[in-house]
């Protein structure tokens, strides 16, 4: 009779529990259970429903996870900010002032900061459960991106206007001139965790770019470019693992997403309402997107939440 060892050339490792965390492709036995087990991906994952915002609006931004999020300002132009538990959006404190087009970045629902904006403002605002007043930029704009913490942030891009390539580096309390970056574009989308390391994809005002550019001190242009070009889109994540979602023109990108793997853009599941204008937060993995523009021409207040697929162990073992 043919065995695993006769076939393959080695045995199959045993293991009292199984692996974690699970790589594609492995193959192990469970000496507890006294199973064969196989690891693969499971096509269960893609974008649902989540909270409502009690406030529908574009161009709006957030910050925070998937759990535990905060999103704030809009158009129409406003001072509200609402956090997230996983489950409902709860009415927060609101902002210093009204404010649109802003650019975001934090770690959570009670950790996050909003610079720039629309009227076109160098203002900076910090929230730790209220919004105060903070140092402002050193240039003036809107429609930028953003991502970091509140102690390790990071600007770059938008209108001034006309568009910019400026970037710039906060600390926790004030904020420096960093590297600009190969091209001047506006409502674009970025990702990254702190004022070191930063991922730029789309924008415009070239046709809806499809370009993107990598921060890690400098801006360097990748010769990966996003599948399908757009404005006005949303992003989350990390510089070597990002997601890109959403955006104009509604038709070809208001539902089209893309993954980040620190070389190459994937297109993976759909959002299932286009919309541009839009916030986005969390992880490549755990991404949470609301409010925005929709195609009819409304303002949203709906929530999307996107989980990806995950590796799971399989039972191989037949009775």
């Amino acid at each position: 009779m043919s065995t695993y060892k006769g076939i393959r050339g080695f045995t199959v490792n045993p293991f009292s529990s199984n692996p974690s965390p699970l790589n594609e492709g492995q193959l192990w036995y469970n000496s507890t259970t006294g199973k064969f087990l196989a690891s693969v991906a499971s096509t269960l994952g893609g974008w649902s429903t989540g909270g409502t915002l009690n406030t529908g609006r574009s161009r709006i931004t957030s910050a925070g996870t998937q759990t535990s999020a905060i999103a704030f300002g809009g158009d129409p132009s406003t001072n509200k900010s609402e956090q997230y538990n996983g489950t409902a959006w709860n009415v927060a404190p609101t902002m210093g002032s009204p404010i649109q087009r802003t650019g975001g970045a934090g770690e959570s629902s009670t950790d996050a900061i909003a610079f720039g904006g629309d009227p076109t403002t160098a203002a900076t605002e910090v929230f730790n459960g209220t919004w105060t007043a903070g140092n402002a930029m050193n240039t003036a704009r809107f429609s930028l991106a953003g991502s970091g913490t509140t102690t390790s942030a990071l600007a770059y891009g938008g209108s001034v206007p006309p568009a910019t390539a400026a970037s710039e580096i906060y600390n926790g309390s004030t904020w420096t001139s960093g590297p600009s970056m190969s091209s001047a574009r506006e409502e674009l989308g970025g990702a990254g965790n702190a004022n070191s390391s930063a991922l730029a994809f789309g924008g415009s005002p070239a046709d809806f770019v499809k370009a993107t550019e990598t921060y890690n001190g400098s801006w360097t242009t990748s010769p990966a470019s996003l599948n399908t070009g757009r404005s006005q889109l949303a992003g989350c994540g990390t510089n070597t693992s990002a997601l890109a979602f959403g955006g104009s023109p509604q038709a070809s990108a208001g539902s089209a997403v893309e993954s980040w793997n620190g070389s190459s853009w994937t297109s993976v599941s759909s959002m299932f309402l286009k919309v541009s204008r839009l916030a986005g937060t969390g992880s490549s993995t755990a991404a949470l997107g609301c409010g925005g523009y929709t195609e009819s021409g409304t303002n949203s207040n709906v929530t999307q939440e996107y989980n990806s697929p995950a590796v799971i162990a399989t039972d191989l073992t037949t009775t």
